[in-house]
């Protein structure tokens, strides 16, 4: 769960313009191109699609509409990119059967920033080598990466894991 904080208020009353953003043709981009968004921005992005969706992630696709995520992956991946911010939303399985939900931004954030502002804004423990997000009484693996530069760009990615039940 996201932590409310001014940042945050601040942060959902700029994304209510993506929410009405007018859904733009597969392959075209906002007029002024998309633009690069702060970590917290992205938390709010991730809180309201991937961890409101939890744990089957169920309704993140409809949840992606909501939040401008509307260009599919031109290779038919479960990836949707939106044309407002330098942002996509890939839902999937891993090799182990684990469902995810992943977030990768561009940011002009440092690492230090998005470190700091994931610990923040989101309850999480550390548990061994593994970090899980605190979501009520559930809990969940969370990975953190980057920066990740592409040119003068920086990317990141934060996923939310639901690990398959043992057997």
């Amino acid at each position: 769960m996201i932590r409310t904080s001014a940042l945050g208020v601040a942060c959902c009353a700029g994304l209510a313009c993506a929410t009405t953003a007018q859904t733009l043709a597969p392959g075209t981009l906002a007029p002024e191109g998309p633009s690069e968004i702060s970590t917290g921005q992205a938390l709010v992005y991730f809180d309201s699609i991937c961890v409101k969706s939890f744990p089957g992630f169920d309704t993140a696709l409809s949840r992606l509409d909501n939040f401008g995520f509307t260009i599919p992956s031109p290779t038919g991946s479960s990836t949707r990119y939106s044309p407002q911010v330098d942002a996509s939303v890939q839902l999937g399985t891993t090799p182990n059967g684990d469902k995810s939900c992943s977030l990768v931004f561009r940011s002009d954030d440092t690492g230090g920033t998005f470190r700091r502002t994931i610990a923040g804004q989101l309850e999480t423990r550390k548990v061994g080598e593994i970090t899980l997000l605190i979501m009520g009484d559930q809990a969940a693996p969370l990975i953190t990466a980057g920066p990740f530069r592409n040119g003068k760009s920086r990317y990141f990615n934060i996923r939310l894991l639901n690990p398959r039940p043992s057997q």
